[in-house]
């Protein structure tokens, strides 16, 4: 599965690439969260991610 955040260059541009990356690992960290152990979370690109789900 292929995800990216909306807007995200507003929150990157706007408030500085030191509050985008803390928003990026927000994310990342909720994403694992929503997964099942044996899945993957992988930041791609700039505000891309990919799950990988087993089943």
């Amino acid at each position: 599965m292929h995800l990216d955040l909306d807007d995200f260059k507003i929150v990157n541009d706007g408030l500085g690439h030191q509050i985008g990356n803390l928003l990026l690992v927000a994310v990342a960290a909720r994403l694992q969260l929503l997964v099942e152990p044996s899945d993957t979370v992988a930041w791609l690109t700039s505000d891309e991610f990919a799950l990988v789900l087993a089943n």
